[in-house]
């Protein structure tokens, strides 16, 4: 007799609890990184993701809008299923079809409305939660026919709007709470109001790079600078990867043994703003320094702002965190994503991975250049410079950071 496998009994409840559970921080990295994947595999030259405001009866909801292969009605009604994807390997190290349905309908009860373009028809399919079956569902729309379906072909809508059917493409929006519920200005929940940039912000944190060849662009009614009032203008959006060249210094310095590589980066403020060189090269996006691990092009357990100048100093870095950046590379076998990928595992007993467990190699690898920046941005004294100095390296010596004042 062969192994008979464990069943569950009640689906209803498993999938209620796996959404009502998940952090609804997770949401934006989600459906990026899904139009990522899919426009990466767009001929080259027509990679795009767009992310925009629609707006229903006069309220804007959020849009991500990307090329690469569409899906027809059947593709897309199994897409909609949790645990399930098209064109993906379903492993724990890999992007999984979990996330962006179970996220986004953490903070988008009212519905998730996909469209997909495959061979020029478009079909539509909205997934929420329903009042009545007390559980998420995809909902019945009445066709023409007097019929009901769940997923149905919506192409002459689609060119109606302004679509295409030349190319195959895909589009999600997040309907939200309510109907009331602007999701462009509180994407993470009704009420939670954001930066006007906070998706690109967002994006821009989380992923270290893109996909080859993968253009990303951005209303401007969502992102910082002229535009607030004002839609279907597009501002590019560019990892930090792609932008090091306005940059003072960037160095990665590589640990044999272990396979890390530390990434440092200067990143001091522009001359004439606020705003630093990142941010000014970069528009899209409100830009700060931060220290973060880096594992298959994501970060995780990013410090930033405050929480980056509190936990510096455990780096080797007591002055200079407004100005210097820290990313620790991890090769990809030595962590494992949790079940919501807003953190990493130690993948032989599970324990949390985070920068900290690093501090070390950061401190002994530090480059010169790097200590040289760390001095210049100490306070300046000038009834007691020489304290000041003794100070100064009093506290590189009690971080390990090699050199002198």
């Amino acid at each position: 007799m062969k192994a008979e496998p464990l069943n569950i009994n009640d689906k209803r409840f498993l999938i209620n609890r796996l959404i009502e559970q998940a952090p609804v921080s997770t949401l934006i990295r989600e459906f990026f990184k899904n139009a990522d994947e899919s426009a990466a595999l767009a001929p080259a030259g027509s990679r795009r993701i767009e992310i925009y405001p629609v707006e229903f009866d006069g309220v804007r909801k959020l849009a991500f809008w990307n090329t690469g292969p569409g899906m027809d009605g059947a593709e897309l009604k199994k897409a909609t299923d949790l645990s399930s994807s098209i064109g993906k390997d379903m492993a724990l190290d890999a992007n999984f079809g979990i996330g962006a349905k179970v996220s986004g309908l953490t903070m988008s009860k009212s519905g998730i409305r996909y469209r997909s373009c495959k061979n020029g028809a478009v079909s539509e399919v909205t997934i929420g939660y329903d009042e009545g079956e007390g559980t998420y569902v995809r909902f019945p729309v009445l066709l023409p026919n007097g019929s009901y379906q769940t997923v149905y072909d919506v192409t002459a809508a689609a060119v109606a709007e302004g679509r295409g059917t030349l190319q195959d493409w895909t589009e999600v929006i997040l309907f939200g709470e309510s109907e009331d519920h602007d999701t462009v200005a509180e994407p993470m929940g009704k009420g939670k109001s954001v930066d006007r940039s906070y998706v690109p912000s967002a994006i821009f944190r989380r992923f270290a790079n893109f996909s080859e060849g993968v253009e990303v662009r951005i209303d401007v009614a969502m992102t910082k600078g002229g535009g607030k009032d004002e839609t279907g203008k597009y501002r590019q959006l560019r990892p930090l990867a792609d932008i090091l060249d306005k940059l003072p210094n960037a160095e990665r310095v590589k640990e044999q043994d272990s396979g890390l590589t530390i990434h440092y980066i200067h990143d001091p403020k522009h001359p004439l703003s606020s705003h630093s060189l990142s941010a000014r090269a970069n528009p899209a996006t409100s830009s700060t320094t931060f220290c973060a691990v880096v594992h298959k092009g994501e970060r995780y357990d990013i410090k930033t702002s405050k929480a980056w100048s509190a936990a510096a100093p455990k780096f080797g870095i007591p002055f200079g965190s407004k100005v210097l950046t820290v990313e620790i590379e991890i090769p990809d076998t030595m962590a494992l994503p949790n079940q919501y990928r807003d953190g990493l595992l130690w993948p032989k007993d599970r324990a949390t991975l985070t920068a900290d467990d690093f501090m070390d190699y950061v401190r002994e690898l530090m480059p010169q250049w790097v200590k040289d920046v760390i001095r210049s941005e100490s306070p300046e004294s000038d009834d007691n410079l020489d304290d000041l100095q003794t100070d100064l390296q009093r506290l590189l010596d009690e971080f390990r950071v090699n050199g002198t004042c």
